[in-house]
């Protein structure tokens, strides 16, 4: 049978205490019930967590030696879920492995995955040493590494967003720019404000619409979608060769029309046209004999202006 103390009494123990009651286990705290009962329970049960100034940690063991799983940093206004490198930026949050959420306001989602800038949001699988890095103000990267990845490699350019893919990077000085899915796609220097993607497909049919409309067309030069009227690409169905390069002499289709490279009259012959027929005129000539109507047996007629003279 117990001894319940009065509230005027008062105990004091000096040296080791022993409490069994049936409740005890490795790292338990002494608690009570609603009626003063005591006993043996878990830490994270009934127990005040101090650290209003410093880092708290919940950890699967009970204890704060073991890895943590959940730190509130209520300084920084910071949460970890899993475990991270590297200090809390304020007002981040980081959950998965091995994350870095230095940022102010940043975000972390993933493994080996670091958002370092002000608001800026990385997610995804990296590896050591070649982290998903998102660097840029604003920036964003989720995405996945290997280990061909280059070091420093991912979303470094304020405003510029990786969405999936393997292994990108988009330079400081390419803001506001996008990589969207694909391999290896590294963004240029100086190229801000451009989206980038390895192939480009509609799922549903188009939508169609009448005339006047403008065409996207692809420069393999500058590797950039230009826009174009339609009225300089389409035509009637040919088989033109060489349509604007090599040899041909078709520079393109206008309208209806195949437009020419170029057409040389020679000597003292003028070319002209009025929008939709060509003129060609040559030399006068004035009769000094007749006409040689004589031919050959394969000619229908050949006529002779060997005796004519130019004016």
């Amino acid at each position: 049978m117990g001894y319940k103390l009065k509230n005027t009494e008062k105990v004091q123990i000096t040296g080791e205490f022993n409490l069994q009651t049936g409740t005890e286990a490795d790292d338990r705290v002494l608690t009570t019930d609603k009626d003063g009962n005591a006993f043996w329970a878990d830490s994270s049960v009934g127990v005040a967590i101090g650290g209003a100034t410093t880092e708290v940690q919940f950890n699967l063991d009970g204890i704060l030696t073991g890895a943590s799983t959940l730190t509130w940093n209520s300084t920084n206004v910071a949460l970890t879920i899993g475990t991270r490198i590297g200090t809390l930026g304020t007002n981040s949050f980081s959950s998965g492995t091995n994350n870095t959420s230095s940022g102010s306001a940043s975000h972390t989602l993933g493994q080996f995955v670091n958002a370092t800038s002000q608001t800026s949001f990385a997610g995804g699988l990296g590896i050591s040493g070649k982290e998903i890095i998102s660097s840029g103000i604003s920036s964003f990267n989720y995405s996945q590494n290997n280990t061909t990845q280059t070091v420093t490699h991912g979303a470094l350019a304020d405003g510029s967003a990786i969405i999936g893919g393997l292994n990108h990077n988009i330079p400081i000085s390419s803001a506001n720019s996008v990589a969207i899915g694909g391999q290896e796609i590294k963004i240029p220097a100086s190229t801000p404000d451009t989206v980038y993607l390895s192939n480009l497909a509609i799922w549903n049919a188009p939508a169609t619409d009448g005339a006047n409309l403008n065409a996207l067309v692809y420069d393999p030069t500058t590797k950039k979608v230009l826009q174009r009227s339609l009225s300089t690409t389409a035509g009637e169905t040919n088989t033109a060769l060489n349509l604007g390069a090599g040899t041909g002499v078709f520079a393109q289709k206008n309208s209806t029309e195949l437009e020419f490279k170029s057409l040389n009259g020679g000597s003292a012959i003028t070319l002209s046209n009025t929008g939709t027929e060509i003129t060609i005129d040559g030399r006068d000539f004035t009769a000094s004999s007749g006409i040689n109507t004589s031919q050959l047996s394969s000619d229908i007629i050949e006529l002779d202006i060997s005796a004519y003279s130019t004016t």
